[in-house]
């Protein structure tokens, strides 16, 4: 399982024009896989960002998509994805946001909502990009179909709110 899972990860990765999609539904992922190859997903993502910035002429924005509906991630798993796509904020070129993030089917709760909210807050927090516009503020959310309570989809508007305030 190990040998495939890393292979599924490799493969995860593409890009399309300005954007990075990262593919990874369906692909029975559990709260351990997460754990495991994440710092690997962000190597590729920091070092496809490294290589889309190096293009001439650099973009003004670099997108980024994240996939991972129907899988069988808990608030272990979403913790560790936003945290991760915490660090490639923080981490690489300014010009990057996340796009999309699509975590419907699986089984994450409030834990992950309020890491959503910090990734929101890491996004919102960057300097604007040249081409400005709201596609670098705006987040597309997909968490459908997940174990969430009301207490966590509050917390996650909660923080949402805050950041729009500030």
């Amino acid at each position: 399982r190990d040998t495939l899972i890393r292979q599924v990860f490799s493969s995860a990765v593409r890009v399309d024009g300005s954007s990075i999609q990262i593919l990874l539904g369906k692909a029975g992922l559990t709260d351990l896989d997460m754990y495991r190859y994440t710092p690997m997903l962000l190597s590729m993502i920091l070092s496809t960002v490294s290589q889309l910035s190096a293009m001439t002429p650099p973009p003004q924005l670099i997108l980024l998509d994240a996939v991972l509906d129907d899988n069988l991630l808990s608030d272990s798993g979403g913790v560790a994805l936003c945290s991760m796509l915490v660090r490639v904020l923080q981490s690489s070129s300014p010009i990057l946001r996340v796009r999309l993030l699509d975590l419907t089917f699986n089984a994450i709760a409030d834990q992950t909502c309020i890491a959503l909210g910090h990734l929101l807050k890491a996004q919102a927090e960057l300097p604007p990009t040249q081409s400005g516009g709201g596609a670098e503020l705006s987040m597309d959310l997909r968490v459908s179909y997940n174990s969430i309570t009301a207490a966590g989809a509050g917390a996650l508007i909660s923080l949402s709110r805050s950041i729009l305030r500030s």
